[in-house]
């Protein structure tokens, strides 16, 4: 099996100075694989109620009811075009206080300046753009159009950081200015203390950053007429606040926060999860509990579980303790894909990022086990053609089906597979039933009767990837992506037999005089044969 990964990198976020580190992940994959079960648990509650924050109590006070002197600046090129996306640096002649704002789109940008003062406008490059005065009682509108010469002469400046201090009282008579108070709370409702809280504005270019006191309060005093985006620890865009262009303006809010405590090992491509203490979602990350045992529903120890990023060269790697379990700690926004050491894309799992959010999962995986894989094949039988096969069986269980599943329309019915995965292409026995595979991501096989679509029988296997179903002498023949062929009783739906074959298998057996026929992959470009009586 073959999966193709591209690069990905945050540009944004390295702009901005923060960590960005996609690792690449490059395994040797072996085509013996081996049988699964599965299934998964996607919202697991993890406190009295669903984690959803859907209120944040935010308390905002404009302490002078006047609106702020704003600037309002035009940029055009030459041939009266806007210059979007450019720094000016705006110098106050009276303190020598500088701000630098990048434009918008339009190529506009909004000031907060000091009434009676005079400014000096440069580019990020030092040239300079124009000299501007502010009335002192100002009447209309203060509008500005400055043409620029070589918009794109200059490189993309960088994100200043502002450390701030904890107890900050707002000035008297700042008018540019406002005050922002943010209080972590953790999932108990308690202050959180000495964490890091950031707030950062693409407008102004700049990061703010504060300590948590002991009431769990980080304070901000920020530029008025901006949006601030919200950054705990590890986590970034909690939240966006908006300031208004309003002199004297002041906003407290309570935030949720719930921090990850993991430690983790990189190693080229592949980040170890060595040791979760609380076993709990956090703002940052989803929490995946993978339990794996054997066909005895024994635990499975020290197994290596692999969680795949999705369009990332990233693998998360854990071992299984005693129980059979490994844990996971994973971010949020990205796709991913279970495997074992002898399994492949067991199962995909999703985790979106949303505000307020915090998931939890279960996933759920019988497997030979690696060991008892390896120790087959190392006594396994050999002559001059290579392995002589020994067969080993693997059992199925009856499962029914939900009839709501199945809709009449107009011209027939529509069936909806709960795997919600790709289907095989059914078969039609000459009874008129139609044999169904459930879904590549499922284990499933039904049989309905093909006018009516009622359900006649349905048989869970073991392994996933279930291909199209060949009929002969009323048997149903299939084969699984994991290595398993099957011979079903097409009437009843009772197992005949079953052949772990080894590899994995991606086709479809055919059937012919009597006996049953399938291809195991040896490399790219050749494929083994073979043959086994139906009866």
């Amino acid at each position: 099996m073959c999966i193709n990964k591209c690069h990905f990198q945050d540009n944004k976020n390295k702009k901005r100075g923060l960590a960005t580190s996609p690792q690449q992940f490059h395994p040797t994959i072996s085509v013996l694989l081996r049988s699964k079960q599965m299934h998964m648990k996607f919202i697991r509650r993890i406190l009295p109620g669903l984690i959803f924050f859907i209120s944040w109590q935010v308390v905002a006070q404009p302490e002078q009811y006047n609106q702020a002197c704003m600037l309002h600046i035009k940029l055009k090129d030459g041939q009266n075009q806007a210059v979007p996306s450019f720094v000016v640096r705006l110098t106050d002649k009276a303190n020598n206080r500088t701000l630098d704002i990048l434009s918008d789109k339009t190529g506009k940008l909004e000031i907060p300046v000091e009434a009676g003062h005079a400014y000096t406008v440069k580019d990020y490059g030092g040239n300079f753009l124009g000299d501007i005065s502010i009335p002192q009682r100002p009447t209309a509108p203060l509008i500005k159009t400055i043409i620029v010469s070589k918009p794109a002469s200059f490189a993309e400046k960088p994100y200043d950081t502002v450390v701030q201090q904890s107890g900050n009282t707002p000035v008297l008579g700042n008018t540019t200015e406002a005050d922002i108070t943010i209080k972590v709370l953790d999932l108990d409702l308690h202050p959180q203390k000495d964490l890091v809280v950031r707030l950062v504005c693409d407008k102004y270019l700049k990061v703010w950053v504060s300590i948590t006191d002991g009431d769990g309060a980080a304070h901000f005093r920020v530029l008025i007429g901006g949006d601030y985006n919200l950054g705990i620890q590890e986590s970034e865009n909690l939240r966006t606040f908006k300031v208004p262009a309003v002199a004297g303006y002041a906003l407290t809010a309570e935030v949720p926060y719930h921090p990850t405590n993991i430690t983790e090992r990189i190693k080229n491509d592949t980040v170890y999860q060595e040791f979760i203490p609380e076993k709990r979602a956090t703002f940052s990350r989803a929490f995946l509990e993978v339990t794996v045992k054997d066909y005895e529903r024994l635990p499975l120890p020290d197994e290596d579980v692999f969680l795949d990023v999705a369009g990332k060269p990233t693998v998360y790697a854990a071992k299984t303790d005693q129980q059979g379990k490994a844990y996971f700690l994973l971010p949020y926004g990205f796709d991913y894909s279970i495997n074992l050491t002898y399994e492949r894309d067991i199962f995909p799992l999703n985790y979106p990022l949303k505000e307020g959010v915090m998931l939890e999962n279960e996933a759920f995986i019988s497997y030979r086990g690696t060991a008892k894989i390896r120790e087959f094949f190392k006594n396994a039988r050999r002559d001059q053609h290579g392995f002589v096969t020994e067969f080993m069986p693997v059992e199925v269980k009856k499962i029914g089906f939900d009839p709501s599943n199945v809709q009449i329309t107009k011209h027939g019915y529509l069936v909806n597979f709960p795997a919600k995965s790709e289907t095989p292409t059914p078969a039609i026995l000459e009874n008129g039933d139609v044999i169904q595979g459930g879904g590549y991501y499922s284990r499933e096989v039904y049989s309905f009767k093909s006018k009516t679509g009622l359900f006649n029988w349905g048989l869970e296997l073991s392994d996933n990837g279930v291909s199209a179903s060949v009929c002969d002498e009323n048997f149903l023949v299939i084969t699984t992506e994991s290595c398993t062929l099957y011979a079903i009783d097409a009437g009843t739906g009772e197992l005949a037999w079953s052949k772990w074959l080894g590899p994995s298998l991606n086709s479809t057996p055919t059937v012919a005089d009597g006996k049953c026929m399938w291809y195991i992959p040896r490399s790219s470009i050749n494929i083994s044969l073979k043959r086994t009586a139906l009866k």
